[in-house]
């Protein structure tokens, strides 16, 4: 069998459950998010013009991202709450 139509049949065979497919898509928009700060930094660091002006700029920048990703951090926690009440009382009845 070539190994173009192995890969092809080992790629049929896999499936993701539903909450890899969320971690993607969550890692995704981290991914996403992150690299259009490095962008907004990299540029306000090439348009300023002193190197304390640059420092300054690119610190509030930097201080928003991880702001951003803190909110990205509340919102997956929110997320697996409802979760975690079941998962204690499956935990308390497997238990006894």
């Amino acid at each position: 069998m070539d190994v173009v139509k192995y890969l092809r049949e080992v790629a049929r065979k896999c499936h993701l459950s539903d909450s890899t497919g969320d971690e993607l898509a969550r890692l995704r928009t981290e991914n996403e998010f992150l690299r259009a700060t490095l962008d907004s930094a990299d540029q306000a660091m090439a348009a300023a013009p002193i190197w304390h002006t640059q420092h300054r700029v690119l610190s509030e920048i930097l201080i928003g991202g991880r702001r951003k990703l803190a909110e990205f951090d509340a919102a997956r926690a929110v997320a697996a709450a409802p979760h975690a009440p079941a998962e204690r009382a499956e935990k308390a009845l497997n238990s006894h």
